[in-house]
């Protein structure tokens, strides 16, 4: 599972969720964190295909080709840690039980 986060450097809430992710990385070292900046073509044509309509916007994912079947959520704008921390475990969740051949 990873998680790529959308923003831009002109977005002030992504400005405001780099101390929450600071944060969140250092609870969860060893989770991948893919970050894309939209003012970049190749970041921008990638948030269209996973369907994101807000900055910053954060969405898990487990590993796969196919981006649209693999998306287990998405955050969407600016969220507290306790947010965040709280879907990356409803993602944990749903990963978990994709594995064992359920629906979560």
């Amino acid at each position: 599972m990873k998680i790529i986060k959308f923003g831009a450097s002109w977005c002030a809430p992504c400005r405001a969720m780099r101390p929450i992710m600071e944060k969140f990385k250092t609870k969860y070292p060893d989770m991948t964190i893919e970050e894309h900046d939209l003012d970049n073509s190749d970041s921008y044509k990638l948030s269209e295909k996973l369907g994101c309509r807000a900055v910053p916007t954060l969405i898990w994912m487990r590993d796969g080709k196919d981006f649209k079947k693999n998306i287990l959520l998405k955050l969407e704008g600016a969220a507290p840690l306790r947010a965040v921390e709280d879907a990356h475990e409803r993602a944990a969740l749903r990963e978990s039980a994709s594995r064992k051949g359920r629906k979560p």
